[in-house]
């Protein structure tokens, strides 16, 4: 039987030479015991070396040089930690039409919330501190 140290070490390696920010925890389910694996997250997670965003979801994270406060480790912040996890999902997306406004210069408003247009009925909860993923439809 694995022990957990070791399942973390190589959960937390296999993050790290990943060029993505989310992944499932399903991804990590390569050991026989589950259990274990789950554990082994969930002690990333209350050591601030990985994010619980929900669904089963996890994300990189990194400290603020600044604040020293846990940041998501994603060029593009929140809305790029959404985008990759409705994608890792399997779930229809594109921007919000306030988003697309803004990209292509139709307005000068520059969102600040992660929304998106979703198809379909799945809409995942995902969250990080007090931001929330907002959704519209199609």
């Amino acid at each position: 039987m694995e022990s957990v140290d070791h399942l973390e070490l190589e959960i937390k390696r296999q993050i790290d030479a990943s060029e993505r920010s989310v992944f499932k925890d399903t991804e990590f389910l390569f050991a026989r015991d589950d259990e274990l694996v789950l554990l082994a997250i969930q002690n990333l997670v209350h050591r601030q070396q990985l994010a619980d965003i929900g669904e089963g979801l996890y994300a990189k994270v990194r400290k603020n040089r600044i604040t020293g406060s846990v940041m998501l480790d994603a060029e593009g912040g929140f809305a790029q930690i959404c985008a990759e996890a409705l994608t890792l999902l399997d779930i229809k997306w594109q921007p919000s039409k306030a988003q697309r406004d803004y990209d292509s210069h139709l307005s000068n408003q520059i969102p600040t919330r992660a929304v998106f247009e979703v198809q379909g009925k799945k809409y995942p909860a995902i969250k990080f501190g007090k931001l929330q993923i907002q959704y519209e439809k199609f």
